[in-house]
């Protein structure tokens, strides 16, 4: 996949030096590449994942990368990580901001308010007036 991303590099760096209309269809080919090495490398970490999955503790299939045998445990950590899929997201908590009498804001809308009042008070101690502009 390396390969084909720096080709594509090498092919977006030529076409923004010298746009033609041959070095624009050898950027799409390019392109075209990455994508299917992109689909091809999740398609194979698919398929090592299923087959962790599938695989008993008895089969030849059955041991981890450490080659010791695959637990139930290990075969549902497989499970769980195809259903979550590429994914990295997880569940972010709403970042609480202290008000001005001390307690903390609980919804996103609190927060906004509450921003708005700083960058207010902020752009006021910043402010500069036109005798301190003129260096008077």
């Amino acid at each position: 996949m390396r390969l084909a991303i720096e080709k594509r590099d090498q092919r977006q760096q030529a076409y923004n030096e010298h746009p033609t209309a041959p070095k624009k269809a050898s950027l799409k080919k390019a392109r075209r590449e990455v994508k299917i090495a992109k689909r091809t490398a999740i398609n194979r970490w698919h398929e090592h994942a299923l087959n962790r999955v599938h695989a008993l503790n008895d089969s030849a299939d059955g041991f981890d990368d450490n080659g010791r045998p695959l637990t139930m445990k290990a075969i549902w950590r497989n499970i769980k990580l195809l259903i979550r899929g590429r994914s990295n997201f997880e569940d972010t908590a709403t970042m609480k901001l202290k008000r001005p009498d001390g307690s903390f804001s609980e919804t996103m809308e609190e927060n906004t308010d509450i921003m708005k009042n700083i960058s207010v008070a902020f752009l006021r101690k910043t402010a500069y007036t036109k005798t301190q502009l003129s260096g008077s």
